[in-house]
């Protein structure tokens, strides 16, 4: 398989090259990035980590890539898919490193999101996979809460829906506005035309308790009815989602949630 050079709206990704062992050395041996690593690493522990890459562009297909920005050129870490063995199997773990004065900027969530999308339609060792086996390997993001838990988050978000439907008759709202108000709610998922990292902040803007009952209380506490009516609607939208199993976004994908992958 060809390693491929990805792009970004930020960055390309290309692979390794011995050429960026001292960029590279200088991130692996940082101790703050470092620190869940039994130690960072020195010259020679960096270069057979791009000495490893390098094979396993040429056994397996794919390993870590540089990201490099498209701007001015910086090499700014690595990313990319590697063997981890877990359980006593070999799985494929998709992971990073970045320059510690390049983070908080979403650079290594925008590289990953990218390399993943490359994976499952080029790997055959993930794409090959069906639903279940993912979920089998991948419960961060799958169906893992306890059935009793479960059962009482939907219960309760049931509770949240009778409620804001309570208040939203008792502010008289008009019931013909009711539910094209609610599904107006979901309009927020537009949010993902621009790809899953914004499309989950706008979407769990709209679609958390704070946003709800903030807009609720203010709409109270000021008299205002439109405000209120909108509060009512959102705590209804919310406990409605909830009830039915869906949660807060993750930046993965749109099916991922804090609650499990949706339809699973």
């Amino acid at each position: 398989m060809t390693i491929p050079i990805l792009e970004t709206p930020r960055l390309l990704l290309r692979p390794l090259a011995p050429t960026e062992l001292d960029a590279l050395a200088e991130i692996l041996g940082d101790p703050v990035g470092m620190a869940f690593y039994p130690h960072a690493f020195g010259r020679a522990e960096t270069l057979a980590w791009i000495e490893r890459d390098l094979a396993r562009y040429e056994t397996l297909g794919f390993g870590h890539l540089a990201m490099e920005m498209r701007s001015d050129g910086r090499f700014v870490g690595d990313c990319g898919p590697t063997i981890l063995r877990v359980a006593g199997v070999d799985e494929i773990e998709l992971g990073w490193h970045v320059r510690r004065d390049d983070w908080n900027q979403g650079l290594a969530t925008e590289a990953a999101l990218t390399i993943r999308d490359w994976a499952f339609d080029g790997l055959e060792t993930t794409a090959g996979r069906t639903e279940d086996e993912m979920d089998a390997t991948m419960p961060e993001v799958r169906n893992d809460l306890d059935p009793q838990v479960r059962a009482w988050l939907r219960l309760e978000g049931l509770a949240a829906f009778v409620a804001g439907a309570l208040i939203y008759g008792r502010l008289d709202g008009d019931w013909v506005w009711f539910i094209p108000a609610q599904l107006l709610v979901d309009a927020s998922a537009i949010g993902y035309l621009r790809g899953a990292v914004l499309g989950a902040i706008v979407y769990n803007f709209f679609h958390n308790w704070a946003t709800a009952l903030a807009v609720l209380g203010v709409g109270l506490a000021t008299q205002s009815a439109p405000l209120s009516l909108a509060g009512a609607i959102l705590v209804g939208h919310v406990g409605a989602d909830r009830a039915f199993g869906f949660g807060l976004k993750l930046p993965t994908g749109f099916r991922d949630t804090h609650l499990g992958r949706i339809g699973r």
